[in-house]
């Protein structure tokens, strides 16, 4: 996988078998946390139905970050019924 510089956007459609095959469209974001996106990642959660947060389990602040920040941007500015 590439390292992601800047922000970098893609789409998956995904067939979910357990609802008879019906297939949903997924939108993906990654701005890599970097600080100069953090303006524009409200946007992302506007009428979201999931959030995915990462973090690197070999270095403890990236889970702090994702904890402190990361979470609460999503409670501030996510649906209230988005799945987390």
């Amino acid at each position: 996988q590439e390292t992601t510089m800047g922000a970098s956007y893609t789409t998956k459609a995904i067939k979910l078998k357990k609802f008879s095959g019906k297939e949903i469209k997924v939108n993906i974001w990654d701005t890599a946390g970097q600080e100069a996106y953090r303006s524009l990642t409200k946007i992302f959660y506007k009428e979201a139905s999931i959030a995915i947060l990462v973090y690197d389990i070999t270095k403890k602040d990236t889970f702090n970050e994702m904890k402190d920040y990361w979470y609460q941007q999503l409670v501030e500015f996510g649906e209230p019924n988005v799945c987390k």
